[in-house]
Formats: C-alpha cells, structure tokens, sequence
C-alpha cells in the first residue's frame, strides 16, 4: 500500500549523523581563504565534479564517483580527513564516518563563502 505521496507506508528513511569529535583532528592543517577554491580541479583527472580538498596537504581530487583520487590519496599519504567541495561534509578514512566538530567550522565555513558568497547560516 501506498502513502500520500506515493510511498509505500512502510518506506524507511535514514539519516547520517556525524561523530562530533575524531582523534584525526590533529592533522587537520589550516588552509588559508586565498588557497581553497571549491572550482579547482581533481588534481590527476582534471574533472571539477565530485572533488575533496584534503585537510592535511590541501591537494585536490575526484571521489569514487569519478575516479577515487582522494582515496588513493588517502591510501599514499596516510592523511585521514577530506572535504567535500559538493556538499561540504568532512570525512574521516580512518574512522569510516562524517565528522562535524568545532575545530574543522572554520574550513567548512571558508568553502561555504566560496561556493555560495556568504557564511554558513548555522555553523555549530
């Protein structure tokens, strides 16, 4: 049976909620405003679509949509967390999930500023 709108009623919805706080945090390095650029392109590809910036060394490449550089970045380097130039999110290798923590707010927020010209709405 279907519900108001046109899902059946027991359709499961889920949610990703993002640990508050990773013990990679450490190799966060600051990127500098000037240095981040949402519209850079995967650095061994060249696509600008689906790309991370990792938070370590600030290189940039394509996820696993397109060719998984920044994974096999990640597999070279050792550096455990990378930001999404589509949605934003960071992601922990090491920890295998989203991360949301006071420390990383200033990166998301300059991505934020480059990709929509004005600070995040809610950044906590």
């Amino acid at each position: 049976m279907q519900g108001s709108r046109g899902l059946p009623d027991e359709a499961i919805f889920y949610a990703v909620a993002p640990m508050p706080w990773c013990p990679h945090l450490v190799a966060v390095c600051p990127i500098p405003a000037a240095d981040l650029d949402v519209t850079h392109p995967c650095g061994d590809y060249g696509t600008i679509q689906e790309n991370w910036v990792c938070l370590s060394c600030h290189q940039v490449y394509c996820d696993c949509y397109i060719n998984a550089h920044i994974f096999r970045h990640h597999r070279h380097s050792g550096h455990p967390l990378v930001l999404s130039y589509v949605h934003l999110s960071i992601w922990c290798y090491y920890c295998q999930a989203y991360v949301h923590h006071q420390a990383l707010l200033d990166v998301k927020n300059i991505a934020h500023q480059n990709k929509f010209g004005e600070d995040m709405p809610h950044p906590h």
